[in-house]
């Protein structure tokens, strides 16, 4: 098991912050085996910066592209990636884009409701302030988030920002 600082120069110095970031973001994981199986496990667990600016989004970018490249390591052959995390952006927003092109890995929303998902139905929020089902986001959120970092097409902030993303041997 073990952590790493996303966006920075310095990863394995606790707190580090990426260029302009108000808080440190980091990656936690641990590697399991399977008790029975003989299968194993790396589940990484994310949180990635929170864009409202240019550099932000490059952050997030870094970050995902930083946890993409530890899960391809060559010493994680063998095992299957789950990650989870608050990603701070949406589905089809540049760090979705940046797991998702790794192709290693599969958004276990959009496996779990392929219809949904194929027809761009806008997902349920994951962030939802406390107040359940019901919460929609005001519209005012969408301005001022760094737009990339929303669903592209979408006129407001679905915050579906909570993302469980697996290998696809993983089921």
């Amino acid at each position: 098991s073990g952590h790493f600082w996303l966006a920075t120069e310095t990863p394995h110095v606790v707190g580090s912050k990426a260029p302009g970031a108000e808080h440190p973001r980091v990656a936690m994981w641990v590697a399991c085996s399977l008790r029975g199986h003989g299968g194993k496990v790396l589940f990484v667990n994310f949180h990635l910066d929170h864009p409202t600016t240019e550099q932000g989004e490059l952050n997030r970018q870094r970050g995902a592209k930083e946890i993409v490249a530890f899960v391809s390591e060559p010493r994680w052959a063998g095992y299957e990636v789950l990650l989870v995390g608050d990603s701070n952006g949406e589905p089809g927003a540049l760090a979705y884009n940046g797991f998702m092109g790794s192709g290693k890995l599969v958004d276990s929303w959009a496996e779990c409701n392929p219809e949904a998902a194929k027809a761009g139905v806008r997902r349920p929020p994951t962030f939802h302030n406390y107040k359940g089902p019901s919460f929609e986001p005001p519209e005012m959120w969408a301005q001022t988030a760094w737009p990339k970092s929303l669903t592209p097409g979408a006129s407001r902030k679905a915050c579906h920002i909570d993302w469980m993303l697996h290998s696809r041997g993983l089921q």
